[in-house]
């Protein structure tokens, strides 16, 4: 399990505890922490990942610079782990979507209908791929006594 610390990341945290599992991380203390995150939000809709090691401190500090929603702070925040988990200790990652709004819409008018936790589930998944849409189509599932037509 990665041990990350946060520093002034309050606004992230809830996303944070959500995606700890599904990153396979937990929140530690500075002192206890494999690696520091620093988010630091940008008025640009971008990614920039910039790692390096502290031989004195003995740990790796990761700046994560995102604008565009938090939703870019947790696609960096995987990468970020895929990388500390494969030992990597310095690097640098860009990334400039082509997209302001990208995801994917899902279909629950009929047959395999998902249920709350299968949308969580597909949601936290989204989330780490940086995706900012999530959308429910829904045709003919609901009835409105109001509105028979």
């Amino acid at each position: 399990m990665l041990k990350l610390h946060f520093i002034n990341a309050e606004e992230l945290l809830p996303g944070i505890e959500n995606l700890k599992e599904d990153l396979g991380i937990v929140c530690a203390s500075k002192e206890e922490a494999d690696a520091v995150i620093v988010p630091e939000m940008s008025d640009e809709t971008v990614i920039k990942i910039h790692a390096a090691f502290c031989d004195k401190c003995g740990k790796t500090k990761v700046t994560i610079t995102y604008g565009g929603g938090k939703a870019r702070f947790f696609r960096a925040l995987s990468i970020t782990c895929e990388k500390l988990k494969k030992g990597e200790k310095a690097f640098d990652v860009a990334e400039k979507p082509l997209f302001a709004t990208d995801g994917a819409m899902f279909d629950m008018s009929r047959n395999a209908v998902m249920n709350v936790p299968t949308v969580k589930y597909a949601m936290r998944k989204m989330a780490l791929m940086g995706l900012n849409t999530f959308m429910l189509y829904t045709e003919d599932t609901y009835e409105v006594p109001e509105r028979p037509y």
